[in-house]
């Protein structure tokens, strides 16, 4: 998974910034959200994890790009709560 990850994002070069929007608890889960800024791309990464801290959850989204059913995804909003 790791190697999939990292292949699909070496064509973006390194990021210009990589900050933590919001955390939180979500249905019993630690929940981060960041903001990947690159050259001409922002990128969503959402991590969850058990109390444990064992990562459970672990994604990328590409904002307002479309899904196999050709409608937008939507990012979370980045305002502070959750």
């Amino acid at each position: 998974m790791i190697a999939d990850y990292a292949s699909g994002l070496e064509p973006l070069g390194n990021p210009k910034s990589f900050e933590e929007s919001v955390s939180g608890l979500r249905g019993g889960f630690s929940e981060r959200i960041y903001r990947i800024v690159f050259e001409g791309k922002t990128l969503t990464l959402i991590t969850r994890a058990d109390s444990a801290r064992k990562r459970e959850q672990y994604q990328i989204v590409c904002p307002n790009k479309p899904d196999r059913s050709g409608v937008p995804l939507q990012a979370p909003r980045f305002n502070g709560t959750m």
